[in-house]
C-alpha cells in the first residue's frame, strides 16, 4: 500500500521531469502520486488527522519558487505555469494520519500539477487536446477546493495559490474559446478574492507572478461582452 511520503515524493519527481521538460514521464509520476491520494484517502475515512503533517501538505515547498514558470498566450494574457512541489513530512512525523481534508488539498494540488502541465504543452504545439485535457483538471481543483471551508481556504497559503492560479488558468482557455462573458465573471471574482485575501496571497507568489495576475484582473473590464440574452 502507498505511504504518503511515497505519494508527495512521486509528485515532486513529477515536478522535477516538468522543469526538465519531460512531459510523459512527468504525467505518468503525477497520476501515480494522485492514485496513491486518493487511495489514502479512502483507507483513512475520516480521520481528524495531525495538525503537523497538515502543515506538511498544505504547504508549497519554497524549492518551488525556484523554477516559477511564467508565460503569457499570443494576447498577452499571463498564465501561472509553476507545479508545486510538496513539503515531505519528517522522518519523526505520523505521516500516515493526515486527515481527509490534508489529503484531499494534495489531491488539488497534483491535479494542478496535471493541468500545468497539459496547459504548458498546448502552448508550444497548439493542441486541442491539450487544453480541453487542461481545463478538466483545472475544473477538478477548483471542485475539491469548493469542498473545503472558507476559513481554512482564507489562512492557508496554498490553498488560496491554488484557487487564484485556477481560476487565472481557466480563464484564459475560457478566452480562447471566445466565452468572453465567463471570463469576465472570472476575473471579477478573482478581483475580490483579492481585495480580502491579499495578504496571504503574497505569501506565495513571486514579483513577477503578482505583476502578471494583477495585470489578468485589471484587464477585466477591457474585454468586450457581448449584450445578454
Amino acid at each position: 500500500m502507498i505511504s504518503l511520503n511515497e505519494t508527495l515524493r512521486l509528485n515532486n519527481e513529477g515536478v522535477a521531469l516538468f522543469n526538465a521538460d519531460e512531459p510523459s514521464r512527468a504525467a505518468e509520476k503525477l497520476h501515480s502520486s494522485l492514485m496513491g491520494a486518493r487511495s489514502l484517502i479512502h483507507r483513512q475515512g475520516i480521520n481528524s488527522g495531525n495538525p503537523t503533517d497538515e502543515k506538511c501538505l498544505l504547504q508549497c515547498y519554497e524549492e518551488s519558487r525556484k523554477h516559477a514558470s511564467c508565460s503569457k498566450d499570443g494576447n498577452g494574457y499571463f498564465l501561472f505555469l509553476r507545479a508545486l512541489v510538496f513539503r515531505e513530512p519528517e522522518p519523526q512525523a505520523s505521516t500516515d494520519e493526515a486527515s481527509t481534508q490534508a489529503l484531499s488539498v494534495c489531491c488539488a494540488g497534483i491535479l494542478f500539477n496535471l493541468a500545468v502541465l497539459h496547459h504548458k504543452y498546448w502552448l508550444k504545439d497548439g493542441s486541442s487536446a491539450y487544453l480541453d485535457d487542461a481545463a478538466v483538471f483545472y475544473r477538478t481543483v477548483l471542485q475539491i477546493i469548493k469542498g473545503n471551508n472558507v476559513g481554512l481556504q482564507q489562512r492557508n497559503p496554498t490553498l488560496l495559490l491554488l484557487a487564484y492560479a485556477t481560476h487565472n488558468n481557466l480563464a484564459q482557455i475560457e478566452l480562447e474559446k471566445g466565452m468572453v462573458q465567463r471570463v469576465n465573471q472570472r476575473l471579477h471574482y478573482m478581483t475580490g478574492f483579492l481585495h480580502t485575501t491579499k495578504s496571504t496571497l503574497l505569501l506565495t507568489l513571486s514579483e513577477r507572478e503578482v505583476e502578471g495576475l494583477l495585470s489578468n484582473v485589471l484587464s477585466a473590464g477591457c474585454l468586450n461582452t457581448a449584450p445578454a440574452a
